[in-house]
């Protein structure tokens, strides 16, 4: 583009005196210069804006597996009936705990409805080997030894379920921690026997129980990618009792009790899970 100043022809650019002139020319230039500025600047591509990275959504359904150790503690008894004194033996009373290898599956879904809180649901299935049984000589009633009487007492956690909520804090975008709990469901044998070969008395039960219970926990998540999740947790069960009362037909008088208390059981495991 070009821009003329225009003189009068009257006047003439040599009748213009010398600092005239020189005005002149710099308010040309100037005008020339601009012009050309914007004429550049119109030709310029413009540059796109610069778009912030997505923030990782926890929200969706999971599915995965999880493996890791647990120990259980079940106080057991076994009793004379229909009284030590009638029985002339003391009860006899074992706490048994042990400990083993935990592993199975879990599918869930997450809503996160705030930037930094999340709500989800929870099921899983976890395989155990935690189991212990224990033998106990047992005395006459004040404490004498009675050879060659013993009992015996065990309890195994042949598997664990659960369903569950879950509350998750976001420490940052793709790190939660969260706090869980909910219906808890077991599979657990019991055995109990008590034997006295010099009385041939033997009392001998066995009994399969699938229990029902509560389970609270806690963890961490880490979201490794937009599909994969890495966990640590913690949980806690907790299971009712149960008894079982045994009659010989030999001693039909003197039945004797079989009874465990309620089932703790702690697990740390360890999960991967695919977010879909």
């Amino acid at each position: 583009m070009t821009y003329r100043i225009r003189i009068p022809a009257e006047i003439g650019f040599e009748k213009v005196d010398s600092d005239m002139r020189k005005l002149i020319l710099a308010a040309a230039m100037i005008i020339g210069g601009t012009a050309a500025a914007s004429a550049a600047d119109m030709r310029m591509p413009t540059k796109a804006p610069i778009m912030a990275a997505p923030v990782y959504s926890w929200s969706g359904f999971y599915i995965g597996g999880h493996a890791g150790y647990g120990w259980g503690d079940t106080d057991a008894r076994w009793d004379p009936l229909p009284s030590p004194a009638a029985f002339n033996a003391d009860p006899v009373a074992r706490n048994l705990k042990g400990d083993g290898f935990v592993g199975g599956v879990h599918v869930g879904y997450n809503w996160q409805f705030a930037p930094q809180w999340l709500l989800g649901i929870e099921a899983d299935w976890t395989s155990t080997s935690i189991g212990e049984s224990q033998t106990q000589g047992v005395n006459f009633f004040g404490g004498a030894p009675a050879p060659p009487a013993s009992t015996t007492l065990g309890r195994d956690v042949n598997w664990l379920a659960s369903f569950r909520a879950r509350v998750g804090l976001l420490a940052t975008p793709s790190f939660m921690v969260y706090a869980t709990g909910g219906l808890a469901i077991a599979d657990i044998d019991y055995n109990g026997r008590f034997n006295n070969n010099s009385l041939t008395y033997l009392a001998n039960v066995s009994l399969n129980e699938t229990n029902t219970g509560w389970v609270a926990g806690a963890g961490a998540e880490w979201a490794l990618s937009q599909n994969w999740l890495l966990r640590g947790e913690y949980l806690y069960y907790r299971f009712d009792g149960t008894s079982a009362l045994f009659n010989s037909a030999v001693f039909p008088a003197f039945p004797v009790r079989f009874s465990w208390g309620d089932t703790q059981i702690h697990t740390l495991r360890a999960g991967l899970s695919y977010k879909f």
